[in-house]
Parts: C-alpha cells; sequence; structure tokens
C-alpha cells in the first residue's frame, strides 16, 4: 500500500473560469470581470464630476433660447387705446392713475400730453442661479383724435425696462425685456379711471 503523498507536494492544475463551480469563493474572487455601480462607474470622482456636468447643464437650460431672445426683440413696448375723452381731461385722469394703487408712481416730468412715470421694482427672469432685477418706467402720451380732437384722444403707454444681476450693481437698458404687459397692465388701469359716458350710466 502505497504511502499518501504530503499535501505540500501535490500538484493543482490552474484552474480555468469555466472548471469553475458556480457560487464558489474560488469562482467569485478576482476570476469574474469587476463590475462597477448601476451606472458603469467604479471612480466617485468620475462620478462627482458627471453630477457637476449636469447641474451645469441644467442651469444653462434655465436661460432663454436664441430663438426665444430673438422672438423678445420683436415685441412691443407700447400699448395703445382710443379714448372717447377730451385730450386735457384725459391727462388730469392719467395723473390721477398713476399715483393711485396699484401703482402708486412718482411722475417725473410732465409735458403737455406726455407724462414720464418714475421708476417700479419688479423681479426679473432666473439667471444663473438668481432672479436678476427689473425697473420699469412708463412714458404715457395722451393726442387729440384726427376725426373729433376736441372730444376724443389716443391714449399710449410705452414700457421702458432696464435689469441688472444684484443690488449695486449699474442698471442696463435691455432691448430683450420689453415687458408688453406691463405697458397694458397700465393702459387697462388708466382706462378704468375714465369716467363713463353719461348715456352709459
Amino acid at each position: 500500500m502505497s504511502a499518501a503523498v504530503p499535501a505540500l507536494f501535490v500538484h493543482r492544475a490552474p484552474i480555468s473560469p469555466a472548471h469553475v463551480p458556480a457560487g464558489s469563493i474560488r469562482g467569485s474572487r478576482d476570476l469574474r470581470p469587476r463590475k462597477g455601480n448601476a451606472l458603469g462607474l467604479t471612480s466617485l470622482p468620475l462620478l462627482r464630476g458627471l453630477v457637476f456636468v449636469g447641474l451645469l447643464a441644467l442651469v444653462a437650460g434655465c436661460g432663454n433660447t436664441p430663438a426665444k431672445e430673438a422672438g423678445l426683440t420683436r415685441k412691443s413696448t407700447l400699448a395703445s387705446a382710443d379714448v372717447a375723452v377730451a385730450p386735457k381731461d384725459l391727462v388730469a385722469v392719467v395723473q390721477r392713475a398713476v399715483a393711485a394703487p396699484p401703482l402708486s408712481l412718482a411722475v417725473e416730468q410732465q409735458d403737455r400730453g406726455t407724462t414720464l412715470t418714475g421708476w417700479k421694482r419688479y423681479r426679473g427672469d432666473w439667471h444663473i442661479g438668481r432672479h436678476w432685477q427689473e425697473r420699469t418706467r412708463f412714458r404715457i402720451d395722451v393726442s387729440p383724435d384726427f376725426d373729433e380732437p376736441l372730444a376724443k384722444s389716443h391714449l399710449s403707454v410705452v414700457a421702458e425696462t432696464e435689469q441688472r444681476a444684484a443690488e449695486g450693481q449699474r442698471w442696463d437698458r435691455e432691448p430683450r425685456v420689453p415687458r408688453p404687459g406691463r405697458a397694458e397692465d397700465v393702459l387697462k388701469h388708466i382706462l378704468a379711471q375714465v369716467p363713463s359716458p353719461p348715456g352709459n350710466r
């Protein structure tokens, strides 16, 4: 009977992955390809870098596209209406309406039928992590009607808007923020103060 061969001298042939039983310890170590996480990432700095790039893309996406910017420049800053009120009477209505809430604006300049208001502050568009600051003033023009200059008038409101990124910076006139809705709101506010004709009361 032959003697047992010491385990020290037993020759063990290399085991290929194909011969490793599924679920064995040796089959689960080093012989299988290493996998990353669900995103296929094995480096934490790489993951952080991709997250940072994604956030930058998200912030950039909050801005207007070139097509939208071009569309804004084509918008009119003017709102107008024909009013069955004499020009001088309508100028007085304009002055009362500008000083009354919700506008509550001072009159910086009055020249015949033209009224220039003070500035009104607004919250601007979202740019790079913050809302920019905006301010708008209104130029209100009253002109006599061509056919009935003593009884009817043409009323127009122009919104002039400036913006800046933060407090303390210089205000800049920006043609891409015409804000026609603000001119329309002022026009509606003035028209609401116009007295109705005697026949419509």
